[in-house]
């Protein structure tokens, strides 16, 4: 594989920043606006990894995924609105609980056709998908240390994971930023939040031109990167307790504690006072979505067993198209639908994203509950799962 055109650290910062930069401003113009900015930053991030413009990993893409995601997280959950919260009804919940629930029939559904084709371990498979597509990569690989998964398994699941993910993340981005405004959606499905319930109290929509000023930048970036730390430092802390059994949980923990710190922080008047929260925790979010598209190789898709693709195909596109039927049939709004399958799927970190991304202000701390949700339950439904296809096929 030829080296990258760009591959220093300010080379890539720059490429990043720019890519950023055109989907804000295209998110404005007729055409682009039905991506929106999301989905141009992965699609143009996963161009320009796979023409050799950028590196497909590189130390800058790590920066992004592990601390700019905290910061802007901990960011626009300071523009959280607790009374807003309260007014939502189950219904993200319940479709969260639904989530969950269909990743594990049609999973244990897809075993039962093809965990033999993967070979022996085929079985594990199934509850590593289930416990990565509950919560998220974390639980795919505390089930695999868990049930001993040979490492080719563990890096074949992986691999197809990845695969599948980046077609399920483009669309729900595209569908979050574009539904709302079709017409023949919003008649076949006419139940969703409406535009008020979605808006934090007192802000704007975002990408808007608004007044907020260098200090309210500064104020932002520092609590944003201070509540970080002090939740780094608690989730260690925590974990180190008892470094056997919670050890798994690090991640879990962390945002826990970031999230509460943030919301708490967020109901105070000094905080609310400071703007810009949505806009920069936005900017920031799309840092987050580069680094993804930036490090999907397509040439993987040649090299993962057939099989196992297969199976990761089922559980994640067959879980979303029952999803929607059974979320439809219980009219549950589609905001809540998208969100609780972004959290399931994807991670508290990208349906934090999505809601940003869509513009759902009010939105952005429900994803962040339902992914921890997951991130809880994934574990012992992924346990359950795989013994489930284990004593089913008799493997």
């Amino acid at each position: 594989m030829s080296n990258p055109l760009i591959s220093s650290l300010p080379g890539v910062l720059a490429v990043c920043t720019a890519l950023i930069a055109f989907a804000l401003w295209g998110a404005k113009k007729p055409v682009l606006r039905k991506l929106g900015p999301a989905l141009i930053c992965i699609l143009g991030a996963l161009i320009l990894s796979n023409i050799r413009v950028i590196p497909l990993s590189h130390s800058v893409y790590d920066f992004m995924s592990g601390h700019i995601i905290n910061l802007s997280i901990a960011i626009l959950l300071l523009d959280t609105d607790l009374r807003k919260i309260r007014q939502l009804s189950f219904q993200p919940f319940a479709a969260m609980l639904i989530a969950c629930a269909v990743v594990c029939v049609v999973t244990i559904i897809g075993g039962l056709g093809f965990a033999r084709g993967i070979g022996p371990d085929g079985w594990k498979v199934a509850g590593m998908f289930v416990g990565t597509y509950t919560g998220g990569s974390a639980n795919l690989n505390a089930i695999a240390v868990g049930l001993e998964a040979s490492p080719s398994i563990v890096g074949g699941a992986n691999a197809a994971d990845y695969i599948v993910y980046t077609p399920f993340i483009i669309l729900i981005m595209w569908a979050g930023s574009s539904l709302g405004g079709l017409v023949k959606w919003n008649k076949f499905w006419p139940h969703s939040v409406s535009d008020a319930d979605l808006k934090a109290e007192g802000g704007d929509k975002y990408l808007t031109a608004k007044e907020w000023s260098v200090v309210d930048i500064a104020l932002l970036v520092s609590i944003g990167f201070t509540i970080y730390g002090v939740s780094y430092f608690l989730g260690n802390a925590i974990t180190d307790l008892n470094p056997g059994a919670l050890g798994t949980l690090r991640a879990t923990f962390r945002i826990l504690v970031l999230t509460t710190l943030s919301i708490l922080l967020a109901q105070t008047k000094f905080i609310k006072n400071i703007r810009g929260k949505g806009d920069l925790g936005l900017y920031l979010s799309l840092f987050y979505l580069v680094q993804v598209g930036a490090q999907i190789d397509l040439v993987e898709f040649m090299n993962s067993a057939p099989s196992m693709l297969i199976l990761c195909i089922i559980a994640v596109i067959g879980s979303l198209l029952v999803h929607l039927l059974i979320c439809r049939v219980f009219k549950i709004k589609w905001q809540y639908v998208l969100l609780s399958m972004q959290a399931a799927i994807g991670s508290q970190s990208s349906a934090a994203a999505l809601a940003a991304a869509s513009g759902w202000e009010t939105l952005v701390s429900v994803g962040i509950l339902l992914g921890v949700f997951g991130n809880a339950v994934g574990n012992y439904i992924g346990f359950a799962v795989a013994y489930a296809v284990k004593a089913l096929t008799g493997m």
